[in-house]
């Protein structure tokens, strides 16, 4: 689980600065080292936890007690830093020590919303909604291609955990659409590009060609069938983009979401579902190929759950009022308004019930040592088990309106 806002090649070479400098080191990369070794830890006990392994006796410091002095110490060095002062790495420091809580808290935690979202404001204060394209006539020294692709994938990062937190506490997300004009990154591994390639004669230009080359392949490239970490990571920010219109309609109150509003996100989910890449399609665990790593089974997972859940949030308003007028098997173009909400109860419960068939997926290859995703059961977070929860209640609604007790 590599960040996407952190490049291997980059990060390496400020490591090994820190060690023959460390206090010329910004605090605030300290702050990210010490972030990441929380999460390693965590990741660490997990593996030994998966495979059974046990010391005797056992260490001390034990791995929780590191786990946490590591964590204090990031967020020791995010003040010491001064992170609210806009510097740099502030953003992707308080990222990172957002989402090094939320990968290990089983339970909902303001203290996650709050970095999460502090570390958005930071973001906006410092352009990131912007494109560097946009960007590079006002700000001196101007953005190399490599900074403005790196601002890229941290500005997307942002919006994952915007949505995703805002909708699990039900309140509107702080990024608003028209405020953003940021691309997607290019579908490129970080061994593909660095900022190395700027420092030749027009290497900078030669690099910008190159992004642009990856982030609008011709229809024929093979670019967008192999499987990347990054080629997950721009689909997700494609599928965040709409649940954020989901969210915003869901909670709309002034004016109320017309039903045509309705059918249009949902034919713009289920296009945007038809357009997955084949490496990042969902298909069940048992027929995954042996060459399938955990980790490509998981993304896949998300994807499936991301997508099941948007129909749950977009039709979960109509779900009592499915029961009225024609029977449930109407379609979104039937002419009496009962059709019209019967096809929106239909929708939901069908993707509440996908939702759950997917934790029993997920629950039948995680719960016992030597199961296929064991050792990554630590990626469905709070907020995956959460949308199992939406999936349940949306049912029970339904089963209320059926026997009539609503």
């Amino acid at each position: 689980m590599v960040p996407p806002m952190l490049h291997a090649g980059h990060f390496q070479r400020a490591y090994e600065r820190f060690w023959r400098n460390p206090h010329a080191t910004s605090l605030l990369w300290i702050s990210i080292l010490f972030s990441l070794l929380s999460t390693s830890m965590f990741q660490q006990k997990s593996r030994a936890a998966a495979l059974g392994q046990q010391t005797a006796p056992p260490p001390w410091p034990s791995p929780a007690d590191r786990i946490a002095a590591f964590s204090t110490m990031a967020y020791r060095c995010l003040e010491a830093g001064e992170y609210l002062a806009g510097k740099p790495h502030s953003v992707e420091a308080t990222l990172l020590y957002g989402m090094h809580l939320v990968l290990q808290k089983r339970d909902v935690d303001p203290v996650c919303w709050h970095m999460l979202s502090t570390a958005v404001r930071l973001a906006q204060r410092m352009g990131y909604h912007r494109d560097a394209s946009h960007l590079a006539r006002d700000v001196e020294p101007a953005l190399s291609a490599f900074e403005a692709e790196m601002r890229r994938r941290t500005w997307y990062t942002l919006e994952y955990f915007d949505v995703v937190y805002s909708f699990q506490l039900g309140v509107p997300p702080v990024i608003q659409p028209s405020d953003v004009d940021t691309c997607l990154p290019a579908n490129l591994r970080d061994d593909e590009f660095d900022e190395l390639d700027s420092e030749h004669h027009n290497g900078d230009q030669r690099l910008q060609q190159k992004l642009d080359r990856a982030r609008h392949p011709a229809s024929s490239s093979s670019s967008l069938l192999e499987f990347t970490p990054i080629l997950g990571f721009i689909y997700y920010a494609r599928q965040i983009q709409l649940l954020r219109r989901v969210v915003q309609q869901a909670l709309a109150v002034n004016p109320p979401p017309t039903y045509g509003d309705v059918r249009r996100l949902d034919a713009d989910l289920r296009a945007l579902h038809a357009d997955i890449p084949p490496s990042l399609r969902y298909r069940p665990v048992r027929e995954s190929g042996f060459a399938d790593s955990p980790d490509v089974i998981m993304r896949r997972l998300v994807c499936e759950v991301m997508y099941l859940k948007s129909l749950c949030v977009l039709h979960r308003r109509y779900l009592l009022r499915g029961w009225t007028g024609t029977p449930a098997n109407a379609d979104f173009g039937a002419s009496s308004v009962g059709g019209v909400y019967a096809a929106s109860r239909r929708t939901c419960c069908e993707a509440a019930l996908g939702l759950l068939d997917l934790q029993a997926e997920f629950d039948e290859h995680s719960s016992e040592p030597g199961a296929r995703l064991y050792e990554r059961r630590y990626i469905l977070t709070n907020t995956g088990y959460h949308d199992f929860l939406l999936a349940v209640m949306c049912l029970c609604l339904d089963l209320t309106a059926a026997t009539g007790d609503g």
